[in-house]
């Protein structure tokens, strides 16, 4: 049976202010009961010392002097026996039902189990010389005076309130902590639970408990994450369906116009058809590529190999159409730098970022690659003298079919996808990368691998 946190937590407290009372009482209780007990023997024993010194002062034993023993012993509740040095009883203060142990000449106590009767035995001497026995005697229930008795059971009631009150005030405090723990966290809850419907929502207390903070700032980091996918998912919904419906326009209206012999069959138009039939294609290789990318990006095969020859071999590739739009092409490095990687994934994070700085760079404009040799990283860096990207699009631009033209003009839009590849590569060589750019000015692609 499932309970609530503000439940449980009460149940914590009262549990355990119930353990923490408990020993406390029976600690006190033991303290007390053990400083009572030397208390008693101490007052005991002090009296006992104080009625064979009397006895030791006594010359003769008179009839005033044992109705004096006699009446302390019944006003205090003790029994006296006095025996000679044979250890013959010459005189009791009183007739008790005892059974007295066997006498001996050095202190002794007693005790029986019905009725606890406790008794001790002292010599008694004059000028040095032994002239008798004494044994003072009392029960167990007498050994407390009715004001001890009644200090003592004061006390435990006093203890007692307290616990009770102790209990209730945990109990109490703990409802109450419980409640201030849970109220920030039923409130994430509601909010979790209302981003089902509306991905803005966000939660909005402040707590001085460090979790209960971080877990609402990841509840809030989640909640944009997710309203960014949903934007990016909606977003790609549109990009296929406007990818898909504009060849197939021009093929249908193609098509028609062939049908109802409007147009001849020339071969201008069939390649009309034609090029719009191969966009589609692409479109549809770039749907499987997007596929095969989470499927397979991971398995990597890696090497050691040059990265300065593998980046030379693949502007080589880009030197005749960066030539046809005036576009200057530089390498930098200052050694040859190698690296542990996967050449051909290496090779296609070279040809996307290269693409890329062409479609977005004007005639006359440049493209530059560099390589730098860090301690235990490699630094690439893809600059180019483009168009930029815009401020609000740069946390996107690597996202799968992110493109931040709107107009999408497909001289220089490519499929959205080239970036996102490029990123889960370097993503799957443990490294990272980054883009700094300006509208107006240039983008800077900066990528960091490990040796």
């Amino acid at each position: 049976m499932k309970i609530t946190l503000t439940k449980k937590m009460t149940l914590v407290f009262a549990f355990s202010s119930i353990i923490m009372i408990g020993m406390f009482f029976l600690v006190t209780k033991l303290i007390i009961d053990n400083t009572f007990e030397s208390y008693i023997y101490d007052n005991q024993e002090r009296r006992n010392q104080e009625i064979v010194s009397y006895l030791e002062s006594t010359t003769t034993l008179s009839h005033d002097v044992l109705m004096a023993l006699s009446h302390n012993a019944m006003t205090e509740g003790y029994y006296l026996t006095l025996r000679d040095t044979n250890e013959e009883v010459i005189w009791t203060s009183h007739n008790h039902s005892s059974r007295m142990m066997p006498h001996s000449h050095s202190q002794r106590h007693t005790s029986t189990s019905s009725d606890h009767y406790v008794e001790s035995t002292y010599s008694i001497y004059q000028n040095n010389n032994l002239i008798g026995y004494v044994d003072i005697g009392q029960y167990g229930s007498l050994l407390l005076s009715d004001s001890d008795i009644k200090f003592k059971n004061t006390l435990f009631t006093g203890l007692g309130i307290v616990a009770i009150l102790g209990l209730v005030l945990a109990i109490f405090i703990g409802y109450f902590i419980a409640k201030q723990l849970t109220k920030p966290i039923i409130t994430i809850n509601d909010t979790a639970n209302l981003l089902e419907r509306d991905l803005s929502s966000r939660v909005s207390i402040r707590s001085n408990t460090f979790e209960i903070d971080k877990l609402a700032s990841t509840i809030n980091h989640l909640a944009s994450t997710l309203e960014q996918q949903e934007l990016l998912r909606k977003r790609l919904t549109s990009d296929i369906s406007h990818e898909l419906r504009t060849p197939l326009n021009v093929l249908q209206n193609q098509i028609e116009a062939l049908l109802d012999h409007i147009w001849e069959p020339t071969p201008d138009k069939l390649k009309i058809c034609y090029e719009e039939v191969v966009r589609l294609t692409r479109l549809v290789e770039n749907l499987d590529k997007l596929t095969d990318l989470d499927a397979h990006i991971s398995s990597l095969n890696k090497k050691t190999l040059s990265l300065n020859e593998l980046i030379q071999t693949v502007m080589i590739q880009f030197e005749t159409m960066y030539l046809e739009k005036k576009i200057f092409l530089k390498f930098e490095s200052d050694e040859n730098v190698l690296i542990n990687g996967d050449k051909d994934k290496l090779k296609q994070v070279i040809i996307n970022l290269l693409k890329n700085a062409y479609h977005y760079t004007s005639e006359n404009d440049f493209v530059k690659v560099s390589v730098e040799n860090a301690s235990h990283h490699v630094i690439i860096i893809v600059e180019d003298s483009g168009c930029g990207i815009k401020k609000e699009d740069i946390p996107f631009v690597f996202e799968r079919f992110y493109r931040g033209d709107s107009s999408r003009n497909k001289a220089t839009g490519g499929s959205g996808l080239g970036l996102s590849i490029v990123k889960e590569i370097i993503n799957a060589h443990n490294g990272t990368i980054r883009v700094e750019s300006t509208e107006g000015q240039g983008s800077k692609f900066i990528i960091s691998l490990p040796k």
